[in-house]
């Protein structure tokens, strides 16, 4: 095999820890809100969802998933912006996994690609650094595809100037990694730092 020129990482999950429906209920039992399902909904998957989806294909801004939070829940700006702050926080970073990618260059280039909405870059890869360092960053919302689609895969490597079979993806989720390797790409499937950091260095020496 060639060896490894770059590698591509998702941002949530994976760099970034985001929240989940356990996020929301917990917020949810603090205020004493209904418990009807709605702000669940506004965490499901793109393919679940069409306003979800919209979201992360950039036909929706990213602010109207916290107006319509604010709708389902009545809340007020000051509890919207108390809610933000527990999303939005540095501690959420998985700092060994980017401590891990840092390391790699400059030997081999690192770029991000995510399924993400248009407030993306502003929220959270402009605030931490990460277009410091990183040599690419592909956001679902700005270029108009979304994983698990090929042509997003391809776009990544393209921006690269990497071929794919030299190009590896580092998913949360399954399917996308699926995705990445009908591409052309090898991949890894993050299930925790270990064992990821463990298929990555593994593919290394594989392919020298």
């Amino acid at each position: 095999m060639k060896p490894i020129k770059a590698v591509i990482f998702d941002f949530g999950n994976v760099l970034y820890n985001q929240p989940d429906v356990s996020w929301v209920r917990r917020w949810r039992k603090f205020f004493r809100w209904q418990d009807n399902g709605s702000a669940e909904a506004l965490m499901a998957r793109p393919e679940n969802s069409e306003f979800i989806m919209n979201v992360m294909l950039g036909k929706v801004p990213e602010s109207e998933l916290w107006n319509e939070l604010a709708r389902r829940w009545k809340m007020g700006p000051f509890t919207v912006r108390l809610l933000q702050k527990s999303a939005v926080n540095r501690f959420r970073l998985n700092r060994p996994l980017i401590a891990f990618a840092r390391s790699l260059r400059p030997d081999r280039l690192v770029s991000i690609l995510s399924n993400a909405g248009s407030d993306l870059r502003k929220t959270y890869i402009q605030p931490y650094g990460f277009e410091d360092w990183m040599d690419d960053i592909v956001i679902s919302a700005e270029v108009g595809m979304v994983k698990p689609d090929p042509a997003i895969y391809r776009l990544a490597v393209e921006r690269l100037k990497v071929p794919a079979g030299q190009a590896v993806f580092v998913d949360d989720l399954a399917e996308n990694v699926q995705a990445a390797i009908q591409a052309g790409l090898h991949a890894v499937h993050h299930t925790g730092n270990r064992s990821t950091l463990s298929a990555l260095r593994s593919l290394f020496a594989q392919t020298g």
